[in-house]
């Protein structure tokens, strides 16, 4: 049991303790205390009031634990029509998976071949290396080569 379970406990213990206390008090104070009480066409003209009370409390109760027995009839359907969702949400990722892909692994796909309107300008940036060019202002002014087994680029 969590700390937070216990704790409503505690209070649900409080609750009952003080509405149990506060009916005995009613009943102790209105004891003698006669009420007439109607019900649809029938007259009861003398009832105690704490009989009344009493009666109430009972269908304050029935009627409580019916409704909550209806809101968790509820929650189980729905509960269960969710099961049944993750169920088949489940069973259609475990069947795409195990699906063989659409396109094979193998070699890539080559480069597009280039544009046929090159001109020399374009030419001429496609012929120039990419690696080893002194002009690049990243590279350090050393004799160390990137793939020399220099230092670590």
């Amino acid at each position: 049991m969590t700390g937070g379970e216990s704790i409503v406990r505690v209070m649900w213990f409080v609750i009952v303790i003080v509405l149990t206390f506060g009916f005995l008090g009613f009943l102790v104070t209105n004891f003698d205390t006669r009420v007439p009480v109607t019900v649809v066409t029938t007259v009861y003209p003398d009832v105690a009031l704490w009989l009344v009370v009493l009666v109430a409390l009972v269908v304050m109760s029935v009627l409580v634990g019916v409704a909550a027995i209806a809101e968790g009839a509820a929650v189980r359907l729905e509960n269960r029509r969710l099961r049944r969702e993750l169920h088949k949400l489940e069973t259609e990722i475990n069947f795409f998976r195990t699906q063989p892909s659409v396109a094979p692994r193998g070699e890539q796909e080559a480069p597009p071949a280039a544009p046929a309107t090159a001109t020399e300008e374009d030419d001429a940036l496609a012929s120039a290396p990419v690696y080893g060019n002194a002009r690049d202002d990243w590279a350090p002014d050393t004799d160390d080569d990137a793939y020399s087994g220099g230092r670590a680029v």
